[in-house]
């Protein structure tokens, strides 16, 4: 659970993101604490509330070079209603730890899930993926305002396309990035237009430290959504992505000349469909599938008959959300068309040379925009029974690792939102012995647990 983004009914992030309005605590002076915000400025025009992140958690391993694995999470978030039409919200976080061993996987490079790029290491050592100590902070905020048909917002966030965890487009996986976005929604049409722009890993000629020098890319997204029935929604996706820092030509390349300047770029889309059942009924389903495709062929390639794939990434899931009960089983593959270069069998010579220009990359602060992992497996079930106890168990199979997480939770907090919890994880990988286990205990501020 994200506790600052509120997806909407298909899985993207709305303009304005307030499930329901701020309400004033009634009741006990226990079910007030639990229910009252940290901070509250509201009066009987406009709402401002702010409250604290805590998320902590340690455990020990078996199977690994690091016994103890730890986290912290600091910092605060606020949200506010502002006049009836305007809408705010934000978060700026710290947060250090030793990773677990799927996130130390990307913690060794710098990287964190959600996150963007981070710190590896201390003391020259703790910088191996089977004993990662890393640092990283996140800034989210965003701004919106609405009339019911025009939306208009923007700020620097994580936004999603689609009804997965994952995104064959864009996922709240990826790491924040600033946005300005326009939507308007009439009858069963909802059409969006936004501005973003990525931040890369590789430094510019003139960089040395200074991270305003890495590689930037902009991006643009074009979406319409149609729900061409009750059970029926289609999304088609257009962007245009293009890398700020130029590149040069290579001689060899068709219709180009050897130290042509230009700039990486890529045009790719796709499509979703989703298959619900009636909302009314008492378990809901839906069934979503996602295809992306670059849809302008790479030109210039070296030799003509060779077309490297243009094909992206694709993604089938199915979920059931019910009072209670959560469950959500979820496909996602990218394929080799990411690549930048595209290393391609010359006919001629038998080499592997690039295939023409490069293409943007779709990643974030060195975060693939879609999902982590290059393919991945995943299942997630949820028991929310009454009375603040739940049941959550994960299992997922990628290229690297195969695992599987029970949980039990328990709400100390629910405005914050503040939980405790203890989970449990064996899982399997060629990077450590055979199997590996390590367990959890802490408490959680409706952050993702890694």
């Amino acid at each position: 659970m994200q506790a600052q983004i509120v997806q909407d009914a298909n899985g993207n992030i709305p303009a304005i993101r307030h499930p329901e309005s701020i309400q004033p605590v009634i009741g006990n002076a226990w079910q007030q604490l639990q229910r009252r915000h940290l901070f509250d400025f509201s009066d009987s025009i406009n709402s401002v509330v702010v409250d604290p992140v805590v998320q902590a958690h340690w455990g020990q391993t078996q199977g690994l070079e690091s016994d103890a694995i730890w986290n912290n999470i600091r910092g605060a978030r606020f949200r506010a209603r502002i006049d009836g039409m305007w809408y705010v919200g934000g978060e700026l976080l710290e947060r250090q730890g030793v990773a677990s061993p799927m996130l130390g996987h990307w913690a060794a490079q710098n990287r964190i899930p959600g996150w963007g790029r981070s710190k590896l290491g201390r003391d020259n050592g703790s910088n191996t993926a089977d004993e990662a100590y890393y640092d990283v902070s996140r800034a989210r905020g965003w701004c919106g305002w609405s009339n019911s048909t025009w939306f208009v917002d923007a700020g620097i966030d994580a936004l999603h396309i689609g009804a997965g965890n994952s995104s064959a487009f864009l996922s709240l996986e990826a790491a924040p990035a600033p946005y300005l976005r326009l939507s308007r929604k009439t009858g069963n049409h909802l059409s969006s237009i936004w501005l973003t722009r990525w931040i890369g890993t590789i430094r510019g000629p003139l960089g040395e430290t200074a991270e305003s020098l890495l590689n930037r890319s902009s991006a643009l997204f074009a979406v319409q959504a149609w729900q061409a029935h009750p059970r029926i929604l289609v999304q088609g996706v257009y962007s245009f992505v293009r890398e700020k820092e130029a590149s040069k030509a290579l001689g060899h390349w068709d219709g180009w000349e050897e130290g042509d300047a230009y700039h990486a770029q890529r045009h790719w889309g796709g499509l979703e469909l989703q298959l619900q059942n009636s909302k009314k009924s008492s378990v809901p389903w839906t069934i979503y599938l996602q295809s992306a495709l670059d849809l302008i062929p790479r030109l210039g390639q070296v030799e003509s008959g060779i077309n490297p794939t243009n094909t992206l990434t694709h993604l089938i899931g199915f979920k059931v959300e019910g009072d209670a009960l959560a469950f959500r089983l979820e496909y996602v593959k990218r394929e080799h068309g990411h690549c930048k270069a595209c290393l391609v069998d010359s006919l001629s010579t038998g080499a592997f040379v690039p295939a023409g220009p490069d293409r943007a990359l779709l990643e974030n602060g060195g975060i693939s925009v879609q999902n982590p992992w290059s393919e991945a497996l995943r299942m997630d079930a949820l028991w929310n029974p009454k009375g603040g106890f739940s049941l959550r168990l994960h299992a997922e199979h990628n290229a690297s690792f195969t695992w599987a997480t029970p949980e039990i939770a328990f709400v100390l907090q629910s405005a914050w939102p503040l939980s405790a919890f203890a989970s449990y994880s064996i899982g399997t990988s060629d990077r450590f012995d055979p199997t590996f286990r390590y367990w959890q205990v802490g408490v959680c501020s409706g952050l993702r647990r890694d």
